[in-house]
């Protein structure tokens, strides 16, 4: 999350010429946002409701660009504006309802590798025993975390490297798959790890470690995608131009 800012704050320094070119025209309806941002904060505050509170903040943005510059200049602002959503914490309404279907669907899916890779395994829930050591897949291995960083970092490859907002939309959903898949290998990694190696090799440093080397397979995996993308916009490109 503390990256995020510092991103933002690049990305739209990137469009310094594209800001600089466009002429002053402020826009009278921009003071509709103003009006919807007052609401936001407002009842954010008065409900004591932080995720409301964050997301007026971003209607302020786009607010102030239209109003002292113009229409243009909140679009050309609007993506890396929107970049900011990844800078606050997981609601926490959407934290606990997602947290436990990822980890149910974590824990099975990795139960059915294990079985593939004939390491005796019982579920019981987020429950993985095996005959030399107990994993229990708590909330904090529940990927939720990871699933937002993959999406952050979707969101800014995509904006990067895409044209298409088709294509981003799609590349950015894809995150989410590949976000639960590496915290999937993940698992079965650990479990692998104390069943063939010690239980002392599923915790602590190798425990990091599996995490960020998840991390790492996830990122490859999503620059795979990227250029499968690109291979897509190049050829729908020769075809415009044949």
């Amino acid at each position: 999350g503390f990256f995020i800012m510092p991103i933002t704050i690049y990305l739209i320094w990137r469009k310094r010429q594209e800001l600089a070119q466009q002429s002053i025209r402020s826009n009278w309806w921009g003071f509709g946002y103003v009006v919807l941002w007052i609401v936001l904060y407002g009842a954010g505050v008065i409900g004591q409701i932080a995720t409301i509170m964050y997301l007026s903040m971003l209607v302020f943005l786009l607010a102030a660009a239209t109003v002292l510059i113009g229409t243009q200049a909140a679009q050309t602002i609007a993506y890396p504006v929107m970049f900011l959503v990844f800078m606050f914490p997981i609601p926490s309404e959407i934290y606990f309802r997602a947290t436990n279907p990822l980890l149910l669907i974590s824990t099975s899916i990795s139960f059915h590798i294990l079985n593939l890779l004939s390491v005796p395994v019982l579920q019981d829930g987020n429950l993985l025993t095996l005959p030399n050591y107990t994993m229990k897949v708590v909330q904090a291995c529940s990927g939720i975390r990871s699933l937002v960083s993959i999406m952050s970092l979707a969101f800014l490859m995509g904006y990067l490297m895409l044209r298409s907002n088709m294509f981003r939309l799609v590349f950015f959903l894809l995150s989410v798959p590949t976000a639960i898949l590496g915290n999937i290998l993940r698992i079965s990694a650990t479990a692998i790890l104390a069943y063939h190696f010690s239980p002392q090799a599923a915790e602590g440093f190798s425990h990091i470690m599996a995490g960020i080397v998840t991390f790492i397979f996830s990122f490859i995996l999503l620059f795979g995608f990227m250029e499968f993308f690109l291979w897509l916009s190049r050829k729908r490109e020769q075809s415009y131009s044949s």
